[in-house]
């Protein structure tokens, strides 16, 4: 089943129609029989507890509407809990959910003659993204179970599982095709939808609009920010701007070439979120060099690797080393790098701002050049992973 969101904002105003058919989100025609209306101006009860309780409200909504407690019928939940863990849930007479179980935002049981015989374990990222060795440490906790058990990771754009094994990346938009066949009216599947189709309309509007940039990187502090429209009231609102600034360099990344020793990272740093292209340098001691893009600014560092709490003496002087030569290859020893940081990272400032008004193939077609010369300055470089 295609996903299609009709988009609108701002009183009424059309932003945009989107189609996951073409993926992602290719701009589109709609079918106005099958489309989804999403309106940012607009809010329900899900809507307002995720405001202030984020991933965990979210999931224990679903768990609660796939579980025997809800009001929609059993075959119809049956086959969405089946379809999302290929698990048999049809042959269960009993489902239950646990939220935050084990930390693990939720777990949901089927149960036949009161003996649990299948699971799914959802993990969702909405706003943040996971941390360390964290799905591995829940794999430890479901290894108790004696059962079939399906991991997911859910997040709004699909992003794969960093840790764990066999977690199963799910998009919030394919989570919303299967809930959207389901039949019926029921008001508590239908506010789910609605707040669903919300979070995925940011990721479609910041990967296709082409001014988008400006309300994902306003000079402003969060918090000084004022909206002009319903779109980024929606995005102060929810704390997505963060998620968005990853959305928007995942789609810049698509649009970068990049050979493959070189690893891409897009994580967040105090609020904003920042790109990397690095490698490691294949120097005694190991240091890693990369260019980095954050607040729309972007640089060329050098740092110790790993990436340990405080360099070492040896570090620090290869990192120098290291640091002058870059100046000297791209033009630009002029220019004064950062100072030394306990961890050893220092960086030369290529760009301080780059234009708002800047699309993502103006972005990449400036950055295009920087990673090009890095590249054939570092022919032997190695991966980082």
């Amino acid at each position: 089943m295609t996903l299609r969101l009709h988009v609108i904002y701002q009183e009424g105003e059309h932003l945009g129609n989107f189609s996951n058919e073409e993926g992602p989100w290719a701009a589109g025609a709609v079918n106005m029989e099958t489309n989804k209306t999403v309106d940012f101006g607009t809010r329900n009860f899900v809507d307002a507890v995720l405001v202030a309780a984020r991933e965990r409200v979210f999931t224990a909504a679903l768990g609660w509407l796939l579980s025997d407690q809800s009001t929609l019928d059993s075959p119809s939940r049956k086959k969405v809990l089946s379809e999302l863990s290929g698990l048999d849930f049809a042959a269960c007479d009993e489902i239950k959910y646990v939220a935050e179980w084990n930390n693990i935002d939720l777990l949901i049981k089927g149960l036949r003659q009161c003996n649990e015989v299948c699971a799914i374990a959802v993990e969702m990222k909405l706003k943040s993204s996971e941390s360390d060795g964290q799905l591995t440490r829940y794999d430890d906790n479901l290894r108790t179970l004696n059962h079939p058990t399906t991991k997911i990771f859910l997040t709004l754009s699909g992003e794969e599982p960093r840790s764990g094994q066999g977690w199963q990346p799910l998009a919030c938009a394919d989570l919303l095709v299967t809930l959207m066949e389901i039949p019926g009216r029921d008001k508590y599947l239908n506010d789910l939808r609605d707040a669903l189709g919300r979070l995925i309309a940011v990721e479609a509007c910041v990967r296709t609009r082409i001014d988008i940039a400006g309300s994902v990187f306003q000079p402003a502090a969060p918090a000084a920010f004022e909206p002009t429209n319903s779109f980024e009231s929606y995005l102060k609102d929810f704390r997505l701007r963060t998620f968005a600034q990853r959305v928007w360099m995942a789609e810049l990344q698509s649009k970068l070439e990049i050979a493959s020793r070189w690893v891409v990272n897009i994580r967040e740093t105090n609020g904003e979120a920042l790109l990397d292209i690095e490698a490691e340098s294949n120097t005694k001691p190991l240091c890693r060099v990369g260019l980095e893009l954050q607040k729309r600014s972007l640089k060329l560092y050098v740092s110790p690797w790993p990436y340990d709490q405080r360099a070492t003496r040896e570090q620090q002087q290869m990192v120098d080393k290291i640091l002058k030569d870059l100046g000297k290859r791209f033009g630009i020893s002029g220019k004064k790098p950062t100072a030394h940081r306990n961890r050893g990272f220092r960086s030369y400032s290529l760009q301080k701002t780059l234009p708002l008004e800047r699309d993502v193939q103006a972005y990449a077609k400036y950055l295009q050049p920087w990673i090009n010369k890095l590249q054939e300055e570092y022919p032997d470089a190695q991966s980082l992973r």
